[in-house]
């Protein structure tokens, strides 16, 4: 029994008592429960393993970094959270080619990077690195 299931039914029979009284009821939410344990976890571990290669992301929520790291592919949607990641970073210069060439400060003091920081084919955690 699923989590559709279970709702579908619910609807077919809204009566909360009758519901509460089916016996594979509890078993079910019993073992979706523990598939939501074993989720939990490995999205822990997943957050701690990004944490361990990019040190800043321990002061970012979990959902802060869950959005950062579901951009990997677009680089340009990371600058909302520059200033969760990095002190007074406000935005970064991208080129056309999404080469990453300045950060700009939240006094909009234009800084450019002495090489330039290419962003492509890395993880976010390691081009985030090497903006640092």
């Amino acid at each position: 029994m699923n989590w559709r299931n279970i709702i579908k039914k619910t609807e077919e029979n809204p009566s909360i008592l009758s519901r509460c009284e089916e016996p594979e009821l509890f078993a079910a939410f019993k073992a979706m429960n523990e598939h939501l344990d074993m989720v939990q976890k490995g999205l822990k571990d997943y957050l701690e393993s990004k944490r361990a290669i990019f040190a800043w992301f321990y002061f970012l929520s979990n959902d802060d970094l869950l959005e950062i790291l579901s951009q990997t592919k677009e680089v340009e949607n990371v600058w909302p959270h520059l200033n969760k990641v990095f002190e007074n970073m406000a935005d970064l210069e991208f080129k056309p080619d999404k080469t990453i060439h300045a950060m700009f400060s939240a006094e909009k003091e234009k800084i450019p990077f002495s090489w330039m920081v290419d962003p492509k084919g890395k993880g976010v955690e390691y081009w985030m690195g090497d903006v640092e």
